[in-house]
């Protein structure tokens, strides 16, 4: 023997709003499963990007060590650091004609 109030909802009217409120929530979750997924992808990206920008650092820094240990033994001699000096001072009397060359 069933009894229902007045005004009180039948089952089926209550099975239908959870229904509803399952779809709902489902289309929540599929969007927030997206936007993961989506923020997911970014960090790799960017973890690939950190990682190749460290490696061209690591090859700078192997690079400009090499410059520093030719340039000492180039100023270790008075010889060398006279001809470090008339290249400086060439290449600077270079640059000064191509801008006066330019802006004439």
């Amino acid at each position: 023997m069933s009894f229902h109030r007045p005004g009180a909802l039948d089952p089926e009217s209550l099975e239908r709003d959870n229904d509803g409120a399952i779809a709902s929530l489902a289309e929540r979750v599929g969007m927030l499963k997206a936007a993961t997924a989506g923020v997911r992808d970014e960090a790799e990206g960017q973890h690939a990007l950190l990682d190749r920008l460290a490696d061209g650092v690591g090859q700078a820094r192997g690079l400009a060590s090499v410059a520093v240990q030719r340039l000492n033994v180039v100023m270790a001699d008075r010889e060398g650091r006279r001809q470090l000096m008339l290249l400086a001072g060439g290449a600077t009397a270079a640059l000064l004609f191509v801008w006066y060359v330019v802006l004439r």
